[in-house]
């Protein structure tokens, strides 16, 4: 990983910057970001703020709620083209992100159901996976993005069809997960983002969704909280099922 360095993720030319970007935040205007239409009303120099207003970070996209398109066309805009993975190569694939490193080993299973902030089983990741192949009936490509060793991630390498990512930077990585069909979330604002971007359905651990990032037209939960693999809604693998059939991944989901 890229040790959260972002400044050097982005192009300097396809932003604000220098004097001129010091300037319009000394003497702009500024409008929060649900006051959008107020702002376009406005004369001069005007900012947008976009920023979490919930203590403990507990919704952190309100305020780019329903705009994922737009967001993501931005990121790609403003990448080094470096950090732009390339048009997908790979066929469809369930997207699997597991955080270590700063987040905390716990042993007690009740703290994961009240903690935030905390490294999930991995033999949960493993059994939600199993659980999926099972149901859709294929062993569909599955792809680990991981801050953790290939030792600790074991339980999952071992699986058929399961590959671990080459970390490359967090905006590489994010744009990638988020090319998943489906996603087994982390508790962490990386799996949330990835599935934010391109709205992917994803299976969270219980209390470790955080909030809802994907947007549903229907009544489906397309974020479903789940202890066990026997714990995932059957509307949900229908979803994802019909999105792996349409792409020739598996066979007729009954």
């Amino acid at each position: 990983m890229d040790k959260r360095s972002y400044h050097k993720l982005f192009r300097t030319d396809a932003y604000i910057h220098g004097s001129y970007r010091t300037w319009l935040l000394a003497t702009a205007k500024r409008f929060k970001a649900h006051q959008e239409s107020e702002a376009k009303l406005e004369r001069g120099a005007r900012i947008l703020v976009f920023e979490n207003e919930a203590a403990n970070n507990t919704r952190f996209f309100q305020s780019i709620s329903g705009r994922p398109e737009e967001v993501h066309l931005e990121l790609l805009r403003i990448a080094r083209p470096d950090h732009i993975p390339p048009v997908n190569p790979h066929k469809s694939f369930i997207g699997i992100h597991v955080r270590t490193g700063d987040f905390t080993r716990v042993t007690d299973p009740d703290a994961l159901r009240t903690m935030r902030n905390v490294q999930l089983p991995i033999e949960w990741y493993r059994s939600i996976l199993l659980s999926i192949r099972k149901q859709i009936g294929g062993d569909v490509d599955a792809r680990v993005f991981s801050d953790g060793s290939a030792e600790l991630l074991r339980p999952l390498l071992d699986l058929p069809n399961v590959s671990l990512e080459e970390p490359y930077s967090a905006l590489r990585d994010m744009l990638e997960l988020s090319k998943a069909s489906t996603l087994i979330s982390s508790g962490s604002g990386f799996s949330m983002w990835a599935a934010y971007l391109r709205q992917v359905p994803r299976i969270c651990f219980p209390n470790q969704r955080r909030e809802y990032v994907v947007t549903s037209s229907s009544t489906i939960d397309l974020e479903p909280e789940c202890e066990t693999g026997n714990d995932i809604p059957s509307h949900f693998i229908a979803y994802i099922a019909d999105g792996f059939r349409h792409l020739g991944e598996v066979k007729q989901f009954s």
